[in-house]
């Protein structure tokens, strides 16, 4: 059915899917959006909240901070200034793992701007 669908309306299919709990595709979701959807500046609403309610299929310790890195780095595909001002919000989180990766993540989009791709064309 995906392949029907328009790039605008799969955006909207996963931005649904990634905060519902009755399925078991939430990682391959948030790499979609940092791969694929990373133009809108609500996703990183969306994605900031699929950190804080993780699903219960992803609850122990591994495969939850697979997820959250996947959402941090999608995160940090998404249009300048909310991906910098979201990393800032998560790198306060209460945390300690979720800061770290947020931190790192800040760091390399504030150095290397929001593709590393841009940089290398370049040169």
């Amino acid at each position: 059915m995906l392949n029907k669908l328009s790039e605008g309306e799969k955006e909207a299919v996963f931005q649904h899917f990634l905060l519902n709990n009755k399925h078991n595709e939430h990682e391959e979701i948030a790499g979609a959006f940092q791969r694929t959807y990373h133009q809108n500046e609500k996703n990183a609403e969306l994605l900031l909240t699929a950190i804080n309610k993780i699903p219960a299929y992803l609850s122990m310790p591994d495969l939850k901070y697979s997820y959250i890195r996947k959402c941090i780095y999608a995160i940090g595909a998404q249009p300048n200034p909310i991906n910098i001002n979201s990393l800032k919000i998560l790198s306060a989180h209460q945390d300690i793992e979720i800061r770290k990766l947020a931190e790192h993540q800040l760091n390399k989009r504030i150095e290397l701007g929001r593709w590393e791709n841009d940089k290398f064309r370049k040169q």
